[in-house]
């Protein structure tokens, strides 16, 4: 192949089991040096996008010692002349290939370089949702809009905040007793080499933030430090699980008459695609308001009683003055994580988290009210920059479907009704 050649960075490029492929990209998945493990860690992210005994290196202007990189990794790792193959076994002609459908999820690893782990436990109903990016990091930033949030390390999205990247994002339930996974988040990329270089070590820098969920299973059990390990063991950057998995597992939304006459919320991930822009969302909906679709009907949320289905339709409720908003600031989150192959900065990040936001409040009503703790990051992997705009109309409409899939993925576990158990299946 002729190295002079480059794959998009958006690419997804598939070889069939026992063929040998080199890869090259501009703006890597995984940094192939000296020193990070980074063949190890691409082969097995290779390996759970359908690669097969491959490696990616760096090739970028700026670095043309990765010529030699280049062939050392070829020696070692296809002991042979390299192909590159499409999806459908055939060999490319040009070197440059863009994503297909058939390799979209529509969810947020549709974005190149992210990866999601869950771990649940289905006992105690709590659980752990990691976000994870290239070893290397990237730029984020984030819209705290709740006034009842519980984070860790946020502080490092600020634009004036020394540090400059981040490794990766811890979502729990056990509310702030569940920042203690955060921990494991970070014992596990430390042991990649992922994390801020400082005297002969690393410090991973993981944004992490809770959703009171104390009040569904046992609240005496939250997640710790192994449950976030076990999060990120379980990483991959195939289809998002999706519901009442992770840190959705406990997650409610409607609680306007309390948890009696509420329903079930959960985790969600959708993405939306514009030519070679893509924007992935995953949110956590645990919100005090109803969940509503498209023409404004009410999915998921707070019942007329509490033995039937029948919506009360809270933000009508709430307008007529009909019912008044329960004085509990600490039970309702909606955390929202959106990741692009767009190049972002901290201050365009936060920006786009800010009106990315607003795209919830076509499906949450009502949305960010006086007692949620809902937040935003936002995240970019990519090399070109593109109209923030552009991308904040895209992130809403990818926060919006990630909402909407949230309940209708959600199993009430007997405790309180889902939308499945309206006898509607899921779409």
């Amino acid at each position: 192949m002729d190295l002079e050649k480059r794959v998009a960075p958006t690419s997804y490029v598939r070889v069939p089991q026992g063929q040998e492929v080199l890869i090259v990209l501009e703006e890597p998945l995984v940094a192939s040096r000296p020193g990070r493990g980074g063949v190890r860690a691409t082969l097995n992210l290779l390996s759970s996008h359908g690669f097969h005994r491959g490696v990616v290196v760096i090739l970028s202007p700026m670095e043309q010692s990765s010529y030699a990189l280049c062939y050392h990794a070829l020696a070692r790792s296809t002991h042979g002349s390299a192909r590159l193959h499409g999806p459908d076994g055939h060999m490319t002609t040009d070197g440059m290939m863009t994503k297909r459908s058939s390799t979209l999820h529509d969810d947020i690893t549709d974005v190149p370089g992210v990866r999601v782990g869950h771990a649940t436990d289905l006992r105690a109903k709590t659980g752990v949702t990691v976000i994870l990016v290239p070893a290397e990091g990237v730029a984020a930033g984030a819209y705290i809009g709740g006034t009842a949030s519980s984070t860790r390390q946020m502080d490092s999205l600020k634009p004036l905040h020394l540090v400059p990247r981040i490794h990766g994002i811890c979502l729990a339930g056990g509310s702030a007793f569940g920042l203690d996974a955060a921990g494991g988040v970070m014992a596990y990329l430390e042991e990649q080499g992922a994390g801020i270089p400082v005297t002969g070590r690393v410090i991973p820098i993981v944004p992490s933030a809770v959703i009171f969920d104390l009040n569904f299973g046992d609240g005496s059990v939250r997640p710790d430090h192994a449950m976030g390990y076990q999060a990120c063991l379980n990483a991959g950057a195939g289809p998002v699980e999706q519901g009442s998995v992770g840190a959705g597992t406990g997650a409610t939304v409607g609680k306007l008459l309390g948890i009696e006459q509420a329903m079930k919320g959960g985790v969600g991930s959708a993405s939306s695609i514009s030519g070679d822009l893509i924007v992935g969302a995953l949110v956590v909906v645990n919100a005090y308001g109803d969940v509503i679709d498209e023409d404004g009907k009410v999915l998921a949320g707070a019942r007329a009683s509490s033995t039937g289905l029948e919506p009360a339709n809270s933000a009508r409720l709430l307008k007529d003055g009909e019912a008044m908003s329960r004085a509990v600031p600490v039970e309702n989150t909606t955390l929202a994580v959106v990741a692009s192959n767009a190049r972002l900065d901290k201050i365009s990040a936060s920006r786009i988290a800010r009106q990315a936001t607003l795209g919830m409040a076509g499906v949450i009503r009502p949305f960010d009210t006086h007692i949620d703790g809902d937040l935003t990051i936002v995240v970019g992997l990519g090399a070109e920059q593109v109209d923030p705009n552009r991308l904040g109309l895209l992130a809403a409409d990818a926060l919006q479907g990630a909402v909407m899939k949230a309940v209708r993925e959600a199993d009430g576990f007997g405790i309180v009704p889902a939308w499945k158990d309206a006898g509607r299946s899921p779409r």
